[in-house]
Parts: structure tokens; sequence; C-alpha cells
């Protein structure tokens, strides 16, 4: 009796088998090969293929674990034949245990135990399968929601100009006619509509200008969920707590909030080695507030009187000149306490 092995089991033959052994281990090596480059019409006979050398094996050699890289590839494949080859697959596994009743008649685990590890590639492979298109789903979700975003502002933008400029200039259009009429007639008339002209055009230039800023402005969830993207980098979870009431904020203070939170967000992917990030929003009568808090290290109280230790310093000066008031410590990692006034 010789011996070959096989990952992770080894096969049992005697001596007129070796190279038949070699032959069929070098051809299942070469199918499971070709299961990945072959075309996508040629699946289902590369699976049968394996299904074939691997009842061989277990006819030949009473080995029929060989089958099981191939239950663990059939549910990848994306082929109406899919089921067919499932059930294919359990009959090879029937037969495999009626082939070897020889040793399941000596050994009273080894039907249990050869029954279970047969059983297990096909159910394994179909929930990774079913993960990855879960998250696959999830990403092409979230890339339609970001152009779904996208259009909205472009239409929010564009409806803004027709309300604002496309009046103004309608506008314009009807002074500097009546200014050219008058021009010759009352040309006391005609120098009060030009400027009018003037100081429209001005007026409107102003808005143009104030228009273009807020495009520049990053929104508040935009930069949470950047600020989500590069802690997710760094295996660090973003959660967030009753945000929407931050839309109402005025827009000064949200933009100082985009900058406030990012910061925070560095120190805690450089510092705080923590595994969570939390942002909650409140407001009362006289204060807006934000509570940031992470699950890491936290730091010494007198740690935080050093300057720049912990990238607090720029914190502290957007938080004053916001007008606000800043309280930190550690209470299972670090917490930053931030209070506006309503104005």
């Amino acid at each position: 009796m010789r011996l070959i092995y096989v990952a992770p089991f080894f096969v049992t033959f005697d001596g007129s088998h070796p190279y038949v052994a070699l032959l069929l281990l070098l051809l299942f090596i070469k199918l499971i090969r070709d299961s990945y480059f072959t075309q996508h019409t040629k699946f289902e006979l590369v699976m049968v293929s394996q299904l074939v050398v691997s009842l061989i094996c277990v006819a030949l050699f009473n080995y029929p674990f060989l089958m099981m890289y191939t239950g663990f590839t059939i549910p990848h494949l994306k082929t109406r034949h899919t089921k067919l080859l499932v059930v294919l697959y359990y009959l090879c596994v029937a037969a495999s245990i009626y082939m070897c009743k020889d040793v399941f008649m000596r050994e009273s685990y080894a039907l249990w135990f050869y029954t279970a590890v047969l059983m297990i590639p096909i159910p394994m492979a179909y929930s990774d399968v079913k993960n990855y298109r879960e998250k696959t789903s999830y990403k092409n979700n979230e890339n339609r929601l970001k152009m779904i975003i996208k259009q909205d502002e472009r239409d929010r933008i564009s409806q803004e100009l027709h309300d604002t400029l496309g009046q103004a200039f309608s506008t314009l259009a009807v002074k500097s006619d009546l200014a050219t009429k008058l021009i010759e007639k009352k040309p006391e008339m005609a120098k009060e509509q030009v400027q009018d002209i003037a100081q429209l055009s001005r007026e409107n230039l102003d808005l143009v200008r104030q228009i273009v800023k807020d495009m520049r402005t990053k929104s508040l969830f935009q930069s949470l969920y950047e600020l989500g993207e590069r802690l997710q980098e760094h295996d660090i979870l973003l959660f967030t707590n009753n945000q929407e009431v931050a839309l109402s904020w005025p827009n000064e203070l949200q933009e100082g909030l985009c900058d406030i939170i990012s910061e925070s967000g560095n120190n805690v992917i450089k510092h705080s080695h923590a595994n969570n990030f939390n942002i909650d929003f409140e407001e009362d009568e006289d204060n807006y507030q934000v509570v940031l808090r992470d699950d890491g290290i936290g730091f010494r109280t007198a740690d935080l009187d050093k300057d720049g230790h912990f990238g607090i310093s720029g914190i502290r000066e957007k938080v004053a000149k916001l007008s606000g008031s800043l309280d930190m410590y550690s209470d299972d990692g670090a917490v930053i306490k931030i209070k506006f006034p309503r104005k």
C-alpha cells in the first residue's frame, strides 16, 4: 500500500495505481485552472468534468474530497444551469458515499464525517456569494445616490439662477430700451434709467458672487460623508445622531463645523486608537451643541494645556472664531463638547 498526499487528506492506492492517481490529480488541477479562465458558456462543462474526475477518484481510491473544490465553485457561477449543477453535485455526493460503504463499515464515524464535509461547500459558498452581492448592491446604490444628489444640486442652482438673475436681466433689458427711447426727448429721465441699470448690475454682480461662494462651500453632510470614508480606511466607524437638526443651523456655523469635525476626525485617526467615532447634534433655546466622542485610549487632562497637543489648538481657534465654547475630557475615550450661542 502506498500513499500520495492531496491536501488536506491522504489518498490510498495499491501498487498498480500511482501514475493513475497523479494523472487524475493533475487533470483535476488543470480543470480548476480552466474554471478561472474558460469562457462563460463553458463553465458548466468544466464543472461536470471536475465531478467526473472526482467520482473516478472515489471509485479507485475511496477519496471523495476533490469534489469539495467544485462545490465551493458552483454557487459563484452566473448561469441558468447553476441549480442543475447543485443537484448534480449532491447526486455525486450520494454516489461517493455509496461507493465508500466499505470504509464506513470499518469506521463507524466515517459516514457522518464524510457526509458533513461534502455537504458544507455549497451552503458556505452561497453565503459568501450572498454577502458579496449585498455589498456590491449597497455600493451601487450608494453611487446612484451620489449621482442623484449631484443632479438635485444642479437643479437647485439652475432654478436659483432662473429665479434671480433671469428676473434681473429682464428688468435690465426693459430699462435699457426705455433709456434708449428717452435719451433724446427726456435726457434727465434717461440718465435716471442708466443709473438704475448701473445699480441693478452691481447688486446682481454681488448676487452672482454669493451664488458662486455657496456652490464652493462644502455642506455639513458632505463633510460627514467624506469623514466617514476616511475613517473607514483606518478601520474606524463613524456614527451620527440627530444630524437632521443641524440642517437648519446658520450656514456660517455649518461651514465652521465642517472644519472642526474634519480636524477632530484627523485627531481620532492619529492619536485615539479607537474603533468608533460618534457625533451628536443637539440644540435648545439658547445654544447649538455638538458632542464628539471616540472609544479610544483617551488622554491626560494635563496634556491638553500643551500647545498643539492632540491638534486641539486648531479646534479651539475655530470654535472661538464662531463665539463658541469648548469642553474636553476623557471618559472611556476622548469627549469634546462644543456649544455655540444662538444669535
